[in-house]
């Protein structure tokens, strides 16, 4: 288990997302490890190659890795102390990860901040039976999603939850 206070500005461990810039939180540990869980869906994880879009405090990041065999993650804010925080199965990019295309195939992406959409993108990087996590906001609603790709077309496999979206910058 990854010791969220090793993410958190003054190393303490509240029982709620803790901000760390205007856009950017360290989550709460249930919230990473459900969005973890989604992306990986059961699979056996330590065969598993992701992609996370919005590394954010790398929090996600390293419980992500701890339980699978690689981790890209891009982030267009990158905080200079993230990549020292992180294993070494973790290749940090930074790029908008909205457009950026790592032009590799991954069995799963998790995307990390409320999107008004899917970029074309992030659903190129999802292999065949892999799957893509997204919190999806329609209007002040935030809804996690989870697709399943197969052949060209993304499924949707559920709907886990919502939340009222936090006001800031949107894809």
């Amino acid at each position: 288990m990854i010791d969220r206070c090793l993410f958190t500005p003054n190393g303490d461990d509240p029982p709620c997302a803790v901000p760390l810039t205007d856009l950017c939180t360290v989550p709460t540990p249930e919230m990473a490890y459900l969005l973890a869980d989604l992306v990986i869906g059961g699979r056996a994880g330590s065969q598993l190659d992701l992609l996370e879009i919005g590394t954010g405090s790398g929090y996600e990041a390293a419980i992500l890795a701890e339980q699978c065999r690689s981790l890209v993650s891009i982030e267009v804010n990158m905080l200079p102390e993230t990549a020292a925080k992180l294993s070494e199965n973790v290749a940090l990019i930074h790029a908008n990860g909205y457009e950026f295309d790592t032009q590799g195939e991954f069995d799963g992406v998790l995307v990390t901040f409320g999107s008004r959409s899917i970029s074309p993108v992030w659903a190129k990087q999802v292999k065949d039976g892999g799957r893509l996590v997204v919190p999806l906001v329609n209007g002040e609603v935030s809804q996690i999603r989870v697709y399943e790709r197969r052949g060209d077309v993304l499924h949707l496999l559920e709907i886990v939850g919502y939340a009222e979206f936090t006001e800031g910058v949107l894809a």
